[in-house]
């Protein structure tokens, strides 16, 4: 049984004895012991002579499998005898502290996700940006039902471009005098009194045709069939359309193309930016 009056405390002789006994067995000296299991050979010999007062026990356990596994017994033989002999010396496990905070491994999962996710998002609008600029098809689609991004489509064009001879057809006294320069022709002799009394209306329905000076993008919409075309103008290029009432139009860019109405030179289509355009005049634009 252990003395708990010796001077020491808690003394283990039985333990101390069969840890000697095996390390005999083992045919090892305190000093091989020690090489062999990184336990000082004072500690060694203080658990020899039983003198476990000075070790927490969480300290002699450890010792006792790491001699043990250097005996190569089953730790039992000496844990076994240590609690027997120290009766309430043994403490319960420590209680794990519990962070209160999120733990990295839960941050790091979180923020990976959201880098993916962005990363996904840049290629995405990225892919978009490449196909709206360079593929005709789906920058007219985009348009159809993104009519904001056709400002995007427009190209820039120096101040002192020419007067536009069209304008937007929304404002009153822009459309009236849209009305009144297709109306002119610079071929038609001044009208008698007499004739003009008898003087008829502009006929509706006409041949338009568009010459692009830079790259821009428009919207047809012929004798209002009610599908609308969409044509990608490059620099250079023109185009001619015939209808029997009406052609109404959508343009990317009013100084990037010039017009001609059944002959007659207009100039350019308008103002810098997007603008909506009818031909002939008095035909109402895209709702």
């Amino acid at each position: 049984m252990p003395d708990k009056n010796h001077p020491e405390g808690l003394v283990l002789d039985s333990l101390g004895q069969l840890l000697t006994d095996e390390r005999e067995k083992a045919g090892l000296t305190r000093s091989d012991l020690a090489s062999k299991t990184r336990v000082t050979v004072d500690q060694i010999a203080k658990m020899e002579e039983g003198r476990f007062a000075h070790l927490p026990p969480v300290y002699a356990r450890g010792f006792l499998k790491t001699i043990a596994g250097a005996f190569n017994v089953d730790p039992e033989l000496f844990l076994g005898e240590y609690r027997r002999l120290s009766g309430n010396r043994e403490e319960s496990p420590a209680k794990p502290l519990q962070n209160r905070y999120v733990g990295t491994d839960v941050l790091e999962e979180s923020g990976s996700g959201l880098s993916y996710s962005l990363a996904v998002v840049v290629l995405i609008l990225a892919v978009a940006t490449t196909l709206f600029f360079l593929n005709p098809t789906f920058r007219g689609l985009a348009i159809e039902y993104l009519p904001f991004l056709g400002r995007l489509a427009g190209a820039s064009a120096p101040a002192s471009a020419q007067t536009p001879v069209a304008a937007k057809v929304s404002p009153k006294g822009q459309a009236a005098q849209l009305s009144a320069t297709l109306a002119e022709s610079p071929a038609k002799p001044a009208a008698s009194p007499a004739s003009a009394a008898t003087e008829t209306p502009p006929q509706p329905g006409g041949r338009l045709v568009l010459k692009a000076v830079k790259a821009t993008w428009t919207q047809i919409l012929i004798d209002d069939e009610g599908s609308k075309r969409f044509v990608y103008f490059q620099p250079g290029q023109s185009q001619a359309f015939d209808s029997q009432k009406s052609i109404a139009l959508i343009v990317g860019d009013g100084q990037a193309l010039r017009a001609e109405w059944n002959g007659q030179d207009l100039g350019f289509l308008g103002p810098q930016g997007p603008l909506e355009l009818v031909f002939p005049p008095a035909k109402r634009a895209f709702n």
